[in-house]
């Protein structure tokens, strides 16, 4: 590791990926669920996302919001470098790209940066010190505009407990272990290995401790190398982050997962009732986490609340859409949610599912339906946001036509680009959805053929496998499967290919993908 990088894992850059929940129509939705006064998502705003590693996800909702300006920082020179040459590809005229630190970003005036409506940070506060965080809250606090949301993700306590003397070896083995940080990992893995596999006691204390580690093997070292290396690696209590975030001015909203508004689907019944006596905001969420041993949270802050009249949510949330994002009849009722499985009754999303399959409606147009006459508008909503929730549908924001247009323009370029980039060796996982204003997970077949999907003229389903076929032939790169060589790159090629034409296609229009 670097000087510059502070302890901060720098020789791997972090992956690719997307986290729905950034979206500015979620985090819109996410508001008005707690009755507080978004940012208005139909005219121009600003959003920052700080920490953005390879801009990705910053580009993305910049493709599928042409309303907004987006702005998306990171430390890493590498990983910048790789998101302006994509910024450039994808001819994004709303979205500003650059290098800077925390500090450095504390120190712009006003004519170098505007106030904003959004800030997002995935992950990152608890993989930095106390410093870092400090200049966190501190630009934050001079850049959230009054009434301004801002989302935070990060490892909390006390799901954690288990793996605090584990990262701690991990950390202490890197700095022993000459190289770069791929080595190290390999080199952690196989000692902590060893002490399972030899009955150490901290395994035997912590059952939980095994499976994780099972799990750490299969994935992405790049993942791991930020997630577990860094110098600074501290999870904390949802305490500690609300202190912190008072010191920038900003009041707790709630958790930005929809699933989890609903105390229902996820703490045990014979504790509502303890939660419900919690004196305030932070006990109540503490014993919640306590409740789940919570060990990942993504809650958002507004800095100003401005609550609501009640009429005035209930237009807000009616004007919001949703769209399926799988076949109708695909639509699956038993679920998994944080308390366990789930079956979300029949009677109310069944009518809702097959109104949805014509197209995508509004809530209101939801609530509208006969076959909800008996049902309350809360209870329509509930449904439309657990199929949300549920990675069943999407969110369309309250915008004009001529606006979905426009988006669904800027998502095909930057999808060109991503598609692109993955014939070249890459792997975005993501394209995005100019419909919803957010970003769909695609493989990297998906993502090969996409180019081709755009012409006038589409070859034969034979002719499209027989291109993936060939450009993994001739390219030599892996065809995987829960991250294995697949048996038979023919046969999952034609099964994947058929998959995107006849499911997946119609989707994607509906989303705006394509």
């Amino acid at each position: 590791m670097t000087n510059w990088a502070g302890g901060y894992v720098s020789d791997i850059p972090y992956t690719s990926d997307f986290y729905r929940e950034m979206a500015p129509v979620s985090l819109y939705l996410a508001a008005l669920l707690r009755n507080v006064r978004p940012p208005a998502i139909t005219a121009p705003y600003n959003y920052c996302e700080l920490a953005c590693g390879q801009g990705v996800g910053t580009m993305l909702l910049a493709a599928a919001n042409p309303q907004g300006r987006f702005y998306g920082y990171d430390f890493s020179p590498g990983m910048i470098r790789n998101a302006e040459s994509l910024l450039v590809e994808s001819g994004l005229k709303n979205c500003v790209i650059g290098e800077e630190s925390f500090a450095s970003l504390c120190e712009k005036s006003d004519s170098e940066l505007p106030m904003f409506d959004f800030i997002a940070l995935h992950g990152t506060y608890t993989w930095v010190d106390a410093e870092r965080r400090r200049e966190i809250v501190q630009f934050v606090g001079k850049r959230l505009k009054p009434g301004g949301l801002f989302y935070i993700s990060w490892n909390c306590m006390p799901g954690w407990t288990p793996m605090l003397a584990a990262q701690r070896m991990m950390v202490e083995l890197a700095r022993r272990v000459p190289g770069r940080t791929q080595t190290k990992i390999e080199h952690a893995l196989g000692m902590l290995r060893q002490l399972n596999e030899n009955n150490a006691k901290l395994f035997a204390a912590n059952p939980d401790l095994g499976l994780r580690l099972k799990t750490a093997e299969t994935q992405d070292r790049a993942y791991l190398a930020h997630e577990f290396f860094n110098d600074t690696w501290e999870p904390l209590y949802v305490t500690d982050v609300m202190r912190d975030l008072a010191d920038a001015k900003l009041s707790f909203v709630g958790s930005a997962q929809y699933g989890e508004m609903y105390d229902e689907f996820v703490v045990p019944p014979e504790l509502l009732a303890l939660l419900n006596d919690a004196p305030d905001a932070g006990m109540r969420e503490l014993l919640r986490d306590m409740a789940v041993n919570a060990q990942f949270r993504r809650d958002l802050y507004v800095r100003g609340e401005a609550r609501l009249p009640a009429i005035e949510q209930r237009r807000l949330l009616g004007e919001l859409g949703v769209v399926l994002s799988k076949p109708a009849d695909k639509i699956e009722l038993a679920v998994k949610l944080m308390i366990g499985d789930a079956d979300l009754p029949p009677a109310l999303y069944a009518p809702i599912v097959a109104a949805l399959a014509s197209g995508a409606k509004t809530i209101d147009e939801l609530d509208s339906l006969p076959a909800m006459a008996n049902q309350s508008f809360n209870a329509v909503l509930q449904c439309a946001v657990m199929l949300v929730h549920t990675g069943q549908a999407a969110l369309v924001p309250p915008r004009q036509a001529a606006g979905a247009r426009s988006a669904v323009e800027t998502s095909r370029a930057l999808n060109l680009a991503l598609a692109m980039r993955t014939r070249y060796g890459e792997d975005p996982k993501f394209l995005a959805a100019g419909k919803t204003g957010s970003a769909i997970g695609t493989n990297v077949i998906d993502r090969l053929l996409y180019p081709i999907l755009l012409e006038p003229t589409r070859p034969s389903p034979s002719d499209l496998a027989a291109f993936v076929v060939g450009y993994f032939r001739q390219t030599g790169r892996q065809m995987l499967q829960h991250g294995a060589p697949v048996a038979s790159i023919e046969l999952e090629t034609v099964q994947q290919v058929n998959d995107l034409l006849q499911t997946k296609l119609p989707v994607w229009r509906e989303l705006g993908v394509l």
